[in-house]
């Protein structure tokens, strides 16, 4: 999901445009940002249908596809979108597949605080995770990123997913990432770096880097050591 503080810069790079594609939508927040730019036409791809929210983007002019971003992708005709902007996964410990079953600290274990439901656990029982595991309820389907570590299935992934998409992006259409780097066994790991490159190495050329200052993650081994924001990466698909 994009950051609330993202929505407005977000929104700028893709000022003017008609068409924007999100291959990795979550929620829908594309089309909030698509609404503030001006953009009178947005597709999401999700591939999980419990996040798409279909029925509050039901089309034509918003759109939420369900299904996975390498095969729905390439069915749009060349050319189609002139701006795409997605904000993939980072590849940090959001990714962690393991489910918790350890007590709720703050009701142990109970579920219960007070006369009602425990607000930390909802209710469970047991302690809470901020991964995507826990955020869904279940196991990930396969080819979800969101299930990645950073790695080369991770960057495998992306890059397949960035060359899709830049095959169905207009000439002269903009490509923009929203990404973030992340702390690994005390140092940063730098995924925004990685994903520059690889619009780079797919034929495009950057114009800008954006860092934006959001909030953060304050869980976990590196809580301590967050990085201080994200980046906008915004690229441009050249003229034949």
């Amino acid at each position: 999901m994009f950051s609330r503080e993202l929505i407005g810069p977000l929104a700028t790079t893709i000022s003017g445009r008609s068409w924007v594609l999100d291959p990795f939508a979550g929620t829908g927040r594309i089309h909030a940002i698509a609404e503030a730019a001006g953009v009178p036409r947005s597709t999401g791809i999700e591939l999980e249908p419990e996040w798409a929210n279909t029925d509050t983007f039901p089309g034509p002019d918003r759109t939420q596809v369900v299904g996975d971003a390498l095969v729905v992708v390439p069915t749009f005709t060349p050319g189609t979108f002139d701006a795409v902007l997605t904000s993939p996964a980072y590849g940090n410990r959001m990714a962690d597949k393991h489910e918790a079953k350890d007590p709720c600290k703050s009701c142990g274990g109970s579920g219960v605080a007070g006369a009602s439901d425990c607000r930390v656990c909802k209710g469970r029982g047991v302690s809470r995770r901020n991964t995507y595991r826990h955020r869904l309820g279940r196991v990930l389907s396969a080819n979800n990123g969101g299930g990645m570590q950073w790695g080369p299935e991770y960057r495998d992934l992306h890059r397949a997913i960035w060359a899709v998409c830049v095959s169905v992006l207009a000439p002269g259409g903009v490509f923009v990432v929203n990404c973030s780097n992340h702390i690994r066994l005390g140092a940063v790991v730098d995924v925004c770096d990685w994903h520059r490159r690889c619009l780079e190495e797919l034929g495009l050329g950057i114009d800008d880097v954006v860092n934006v200052e959001t909030r953060r993650q304050r869980h976990g081994a590196n809580g301590h050591l967050r990085v201080a924001g994200e980046q906008i990466i915004v690229a441009t698909k050249p003229a034949p």
